[in-house]
């Protein structure tokens, strides 16, 4: 099965060794082939909780044959998500899956963003990373699910690499430029705290639920 790993990340340079970090993976399913790849996404998430640094996971099945399956997982340092990406235990169910799919993508989301939202004029401070991290998701997830259904199928004649690369062209410039400066300012008022009420800063956050989840069923079947 192949994949191709998108990283969404700034300056490498300022890596530490305890950021969390994330990885979206969409996988596609062949047709017919949903329970088999049922079973085989169990024992991955099985097998990736014993692994050190794991912080938990999100999974959304595929709805109909042939739609993608997304799966988000969380891990505590980039060097614990490694560890598991590059795990024996996983690459013995990547193959086990591979008859059972026609590819995957790999995003990485970095929750260390030092320049991607301004600190905060109040207090000088930046954000909470995790809070960065929500909104990059907000505005990555209608992206990568755009993508998997009209740009790749259009590159399928262009080498893979250049494929991946022209598509992170596009969601790291979508999500960096237009899409992260509007959820910074619709959501302001929770990702700078000190400058909200207690009400203030829950109804934002009952918001950006809601937004998650608008999302999740304005593009339920679009794979």
């Amino acid at each position: 099965m192949r994949g191709a790993r998108e990283y969404l990340s700034t300056d490498e340079m300022n890596v530490t060794s305890t950021r969390r970090v994330m990885e979206v993976i969409v996988t596609r399913i062949k047709p017919g082939n949903e329970a088999a790849y049922h079973a085989v996404a169990e024992r991955f998430a099985q097998a990736q909780a014993a692994f050190p640094g794991y912080l938990g996971a999100f999974t959304q099945p595929p709805q109909q044959p042939g739609a993608a399956w997304s799966t988000i997982i969380g891990f505590d340092s980039v060097e614990h998500l490694e560890a598991w990406l590059e795990s024996a235990e996983r690459a013995a169910l990547v193959e086990e899956s591979d008859a059972l799919t026609e590819g995957f993508t790999q995003h990485r989301i970095d929750t260390s963003f030092p320049g991607w939202a301004p600190s905060d004029p109040h207090t000088g401070r930046p954000p909470s990373m995790w809070k960065t991290a929500a909104l990059v998701l907000l505005t990555l997830f209608p992206v990568v699910m755009l993508e998997e259904k009209f740009l790749y199928p259009a590159l399928t004649r262009l080498d893979p690499s250049l494929g991946t690369f022209i598509g992170n062209i596009v969601s790291v410039a979508l999500t960096t430029w237009p899409l992260m400066p509007l959820a910074i300012w619709a959501f302001r008022g929770w990702l700078y705290p000190e400058a909200a009420s207690r009400a203030t800063r829950i109804g934002y956050g009952c918001a950006l639920l809601i937004a998650y989840a608008a999302e999740i069923a304005l593009l339920w079947r679009l794979l």
